[in-house]
């Protein structure tokens, strides 16, 4: 299993996102959390409201999922992670019959 985290400025646009990779069975799960954040931006210190997004996917469909992210992603520079998991055998196997075994449907 790979965990991916991206952040946005308002939960509405995780959503958005979150939402259309499941469509497209490219993760299983989306989580969502409220955060403050303080970053350099063009030459100074922001700080603002934004929303983690935490999704589970699979370790085949993670480049895929990622990509999809950078395209639907409002930010110029969206910050994306990822990183493997360690996971209980039958989330395991849910989290795949939701995503590999339907990913051409």
């Amino acid at each position: 299993m790979v965990l991916i985290y991206s952040t946005f400025e308002s939960e509405k646009d995780a959503q958005k996102v979150a939402g259309t990779l499941l469509k497209k069975k490219l993760n299983g799960c989306a989580v969502f959390f409220p955060a403050q954040s303080m970053y350099w931006w063009k030459g100074a210190i922001t700080t603002g409201p934004e929303t983690i997004l935490l999704m589970k996917t699979t370790k085949s469909l993670a480049v895929k999922a990622k990509k999809e992210i950078a395209l639907k992603h409002p930010y110029e520079v969206p910050c994306i992670l990822d990183w493997p998991a360690g996971v209980n055998t039958s989330y395991l196997n849910w989290l795949i019959g939701e995503t590999e075994k339907h990913k051409n449907k």
